[in-house]
C-alpha cells in the first residue's frame, strides 16, 4: 500500500497506489494501516532530517515496526537494546530484506511481534507524561 509517491511502482501487481499524486487524508490512512505489517522509509541519510514527514511518529503510533535506510533520524527510534525494525547500509539491502520478508513471511512473524512489543516500550518512553518533566526543566532557569 503506497500513497501519494508511487514512481516506479508501475507493472507490480501487488502493489496498491491509494492517492495517486496526492495527499492522503487522515481519515483515508486509518482505513489501510491495519492491514500493513511493516512501514518502509526510503530516507537516506541525510534527506529525512530534511523532510516534512513524521513517518516514524505514525509507525509508533500505530504500532507498526519499520523497514529503514539508515539515518540518523529513524537509528534513534531504532536501537539495538530496542528494535523496532530493520536498519539497512542501502538499496539493495534494503530491497533483499524486503523480498526475504516476503517470501518467508512466516518466520518474521514472532520477531514482528517483538518489535511492536518494543514500540509499546518506547511509546511509553516518550510520552508526554514522562517527557513533560525534561521540557519544563530546559526552560526553567535559576
Amino acid at each position: 500500500v503506497i500513497s501519494m509517491d508511487s514512481r516506479g511502482t508501475d507493472g507490480f501487481p501487488a502493489i496498491h497506489c491509494v492517492s495517486p499524486g496526492k495527499q492522503m487524508p487522515r481519515s483515508e490512512m486509518e482505513k489501510y494501516v491495519h492491514d500493513i505489517d511493516i512501514f518502509l522509509s526510503l530516507y537516506g541519510k541525510d534527506r529525512y532530517r530534511l523532510s516534512c514527514s513524521a513517518s516514524i511518529l505514525e509507525a509508533l503510533s500505530y504500532t507498526k515496526p519499520i523497514l529503514h535506510l539508515n539515518n540518523d533520524t529513524m537509528n534513534y527510534f531504532n536501537t539495538p537494546d530496542v528494535p523496532i525494525g530493520y536498519c539497512c547500509a542501502n538499496a539493495d539491502e534494503f530491497a533483499d530484506k524486503m523480498a526475504d520478508m516476503i517470501d518467508n513471511y512466516s518466520t518474521y512473524k514472532s520477531e514482528i511481534q517483538t518489535f511492536r512489543d518494543n514500540i509499546l516500550v518506547l511509546r511509553d518512553k516518550f510520552s508526554m507524561e514522562n517527557l513533560a518533566p525534561q521540557i519544563k526543566r530546559s526552560f526553567t532557569f535559576d
